[in-house]
């Protein structure tokens, strides 16, 4: 000791120098909140995204919505906007695609074939009458319903989609130009949403900056306002704040020198640091305080006060790394990170506060006046708690145990109710602009979330297969019809549906119907229909047949009501059209069907469209053809007919050994994610021909699978807590009971931790799942402070009433105002942007005031009734001079 604090001077400057060097590294600090990037590079998830992103181009998309707050976005004015916005998002540097109305395709008939045409052809400007033709072609092929226009016309939207190599910075580039495009039409009547993953992950970035600049603040201010209420000398203010900030510096500085990013979970590492930092002050200057003599040497004072709680500040600073420590072995990256650089804090945290603040002291000449018993740190409301906490521990012990059980019990059964999800949106609030975003484009389009269904065949051209289309047609239908969070699932076969539907539009529907113009052309102004030509038996020959049309027409002219040949009055062809009606009605796979599907129906019975032929080749027979080999040969001919563009759903535009199912989920959180799999793999085990395999892929199946190791890596950590401090619990005491008692405030404050998120509803992840690890790294130092007080007051005294009188008097103050300052620094993230570091700092708050109780409170009682030898009182000379004035 002497040797250490010899010259108390050059250990001051070489640690404001070393601090002062770290502050220089603080504007190099990065922020990185990717989904990905929170997930081991051989994750599979990850390593399915990259696949995915090789096959298919870019798999981050952010998506902006253009809305239309009256009537429809179907008109001229807003289809300039549009193609304007889509032409200068293309531009963006880093931009791989921009999918909107004006960049898809539609695929069109024609005499013996097929062509593919934009969407909305031409580049403006626009009438009344392109803005119609738009949406009879979005009503003819509805692949684009729910994805680039919304259900009710009221809104479209556009997808920007980069690749996953760009760095954060560049994310947020794109991200910043995209809200800077769609500002420029502030004064139009359209409102714009923008959501996606992509834009969260900013966000998350940005808020974070935010709640930096303001938490680390506040969270110095309430640890002023209790030390100054602790100590009520300046002293006792400026050097456990001076001690906590060079710690904090000190990690946050080395992670921007080693260039590590900051996550979501980085904004509690500086809050944590000063409120946990602060501990180690708190009890040498409470000790300090309580050893002051004018009479005596500053020196002999300080040395007095480092052999009494040297040791166990030691011993709660280690414990407490291996606390923060244990979640460096987790799979989750940032968590990983945290539990390493907090660790790593925590260790400096400790060298300065043993270091720095004892040499202040040797160089302070101002002799303290030692404080009575009923001010200062031990003030009157301190001397009253602490009564209570002994006349409870030692008249009441078995009531507190009892109690203990029973709190333990319900704590259990509210854990059972505990919700495992980690849904990036939810980190928000209900009021911010990226919530509003994402529940309006959930609602009117197919949502923000979405994953793939890849499948590969063995040999090229294997996709073309009638077989598995057929099967993937019959997967996409089954999840839509059977999983309402399934919004939409858009599938290569559909394209091939598609391909073969406008192939056959000159094909006759059901007799008694005829044929019906092509694709291109309505039924109303086709020139092979005429008013009279019209006949309820069946159309003339050489003559197009709509019964629709011949109502309205009948129904307008009168002179067509009577006929020339005998007077009587025509019939009603409304009898033709109902009757075509109920001919769909009864083609239904049920009663209950809305009007789009019997509209499809009629469409289907009289090959409007070719909507007859709106399926998958399956049947030789129906095709004129003899085996399958030629339903495939045939398929293969409609992808050499197709001139658009299937990279974003095969590998191969002619000859596809792997094809993609996109699944969009209208859910924005991943316990949905995780039952859906296991139906979809059993469907597929099922149907599926052999010789195909399947993968998944997304940026949801990373989020869930960082959610599915949420729960794996809280467990560990706790785990790996609990061992490290019941081994060197028992091992400083040379005691197995005293280990195991050592354990139990902590597994207690942990239980009642997860608990009360049953209980309330709140949910495990990335963030309130380290609470567990927190609470006992932390925790710990309480039970080590008891624990050392009463073994010092154990080795002078037989009668453990008056151990634990002792043990409170000489600890219990410096563990109530430390859990105090804790609790009141982790409260402060409730202050947060984030809801689950909001959620963190009230429960990390929670755990600190249940700890520190059950350290006062079941240890003394356990140690009471059990005697455990590590505790016993043994023979020899003992430490008597026990300061015990309150």
């Amino acid at each position: 000791m002497k040797l250490l604090y010899r010259y108390p001077m050059i250990n001051i400057v070489l640690l404001l120098g070393a601090t002062m060097f770290f502050t220089l590294q603080l504007p190099d600090l990065r922020f990185d909140n990717e989904v990905l990037n929170f997930l081991p590079e051989d994750n599979p998830a990850r390593l399915a995204v990259k696949e995915q992103q090789e096959l298919f181009g870019g798999v981050m998309l952010i998506d902006v919505v253009m809305e239309a707050p009256e009537g429809t976005i179907l008109q001229p004015e807003s289809l300039g906007i549009l193609r304007d916005i889509t032409r200068r998002m293309e531009g963006i540097p880093g931009v791989e695609e921009v999918e909107s109305l004006f960049s898809a395709d539609y695929i069109k008939g024609t005499p013996g074939g097929m062509v593919v045409e934009a969407l909305i052809p031409g580049e403006g400007p626009y009438t009344p009458e392109d803005a119609a033709a738009l949406k009879e072609k979005l009503i003819s092929w509805k692949i684009y319903h729910g994805l680039l226009i919304s259900r009710d016309y009221s809104a479209t939207q556009i997808g920007v989609r980069y690749s996953t190599e760009l760095s954060p910075e560049e994310r947020e580039t794109i991200y910043r130009k995209i809200l800077e495009i769609t500002g420029t039409y502030a004064e139009t009547p359209y409102r714009f949403h923008v959501a996606g993953t992509p834009a969260l992950t900013v966000l998350v970035s940005s808020n974070m900056r935010s709640d930096l600049k303001t938490l680390v603040p506040f969270v110095l201010i309430v640890l002023l306002l209790v030390l100054s209420l602790t100590f009520r000398r300046l002293m006792g203010v400026l050097l456990p704040m001076i001690t906590v900030s060079i710690s904090t510096v000190w990690i946050i500085g080395i992670m921007a020198l080693l260039q590590i990013p900051l996550s979501i979970l980085g904004t509690v590492i500086p809050v944590l640091m000063l409120a946990v930092g602060s501990a180690y002050g708190i009890h040498l200057m409470s000790r300090y305080f309580d050893e002051a003599d004018p009479e005596e040497a500053q020196r002999e004072i300080v040395y007095r006060t480092l052999r009494h709680v040297g040791q166990p500040v030691a011993l709660a600073g280690i414990t407490t790394i291996i606390g923060f420590g244990s979640l460096g072995v987790s799979q989750i990256v940032p968590m990983r990170s945290f539990g390493i650089f907090t660790a790593l804090g925590v260790v400096i945290a400790l060298i300065t506060a043993l270091l720095f603040l004892p040499s202040v002291l040797l160089l302070s000449r101002q002799p303290y006046q030692k404080r009575r018993s009923d001010t200062g740190s031990g003030g009157i409301l301190m001397r009253i708690l602490l009564e209570k906490l002994l006349a409870r521990t030692t008249k009441g012990r078995t009531a507190v145990l009892i109690i203990a059980l029973l709190v333990s019990l319900g704590a259990a059964w509210g854990a059972g109710q505990l919700i495992v999800d980690n849904a990036l949106v939810e980190y928000f609030k209900e009021s911010t602009h990226i919530r509003v975003s994402d529940r309006f484009i959930r609602e009117k389009f197919v949502g923000t979330k979405s994953f793939d269904i890849i499948i590969s065949g063995e040999q090229p051209g294997d996709m073309a297969d009638p077989r598995i289309l057929a099967d993937m047609d019959k997967l996409a239908a089954y999840l839509e019809k059977n999983y309402p969070q399934v919004a939409k699932v858009v599938s290569f076969s559909d394209f091939i549906r598609r391909m073969n539907q406008v192939m056959h539009v000159d094909e006759p529907g059901k007799p008694g119907f005829g044929n019906i113009p092509a694709a291109d052309s309505s039924w109303s102004d086709s020139e092979e229909w005429s008013e009279s030509t019209f006949s309820l038996n069946g159309p003339k020959s050489g003559t197009k047949h709509d019964p629709w049309a011949e109502a309205a027409a009948w129904s307008a002219n009168p002179e067509i009501q009577e006929t020339e040949q005998d007077g009587t009055a025509a019939a009603d062809p409304y009898s033709a059209a109902s009757g075509l009606l109920f001919q769909a009605y009864t083609e239904a796979d049920t009663m209950e069907i809305g009007t789009s599907e019997l509209i499809r129906l009629t469409g289907v019975i009289t090959n409007r469209d070719g909507l007859a032929w709106d399926e998958i080749p399956v049947d030789p027979l129906r095709y004129g053809l003899e085996s399958s080999e030629d339903l495939r040969n045939l398929i293969s001919q409609y992808l050499l007919l197709y001139s658009g563009s299937l990279d974003s759903f095969a590998d191969d535009g002619l000859e596809p050994r792997t094809a993609r199912m996109v699944v969009s989920l209208s859910t924005p959180g991943n316990i949905f994610t995780k039952e859906l799999l296991p139906a979809i793999e059993a469907f597929v085990s099922k149907n599926f021909p052999p010789g195909y395999s399947v993968g998944y892929a997304g940026i949801a199946l990373a989020e869930k699978a960082v959610s599915d190791l949420v729960t794996g890596a809280a467990i560990q950590s706790i785990l790996l807590s609990l061992a490290a401090v019941f081994i060197i619990v028992s091992l400083n005491y040379r005691s197995l009971a005293v280990g195991l008692i050592g354990a139990v405030p902590l597994g207690l404050t942990v239980l009642i931790n997860f608990g009360v998120m049953g209980i309330s509803g709140i949910k495990l992840d990335i963030a309130t799942s380290m609470v567990g690890s927190v609470a006992i790294g932390i925790g710990i130092d309480y039970t080590i402070h008891f624990l050392c007080a009463y073994r010092q007051a154990r080795l002078v005294r037989e009668d453990v009433s008056q151990v634990t009188a002792s043990a409170l008097r000489t600890s219990g103050k410096a563990i109530i105002y430390n859990a105090l300052s804790v609790a009141a620094g982790f409260l402060v993230l409730g202050f947060s942007r984030f809801n689950p570091l909001m959620y963190l700092g009230i429960l990390i708050s929670l755990t600190m005031i249940t700890s520190a109780v059950a350290s006062l409170t079941v240890v003394p009682g356990l140690l009471n009734t059990f005697k455990p030898a590590g505790m016993a009182r043994s023979p020899g000379p003992h430490l008597t001079n026990q300061k015990e004035d309150m």
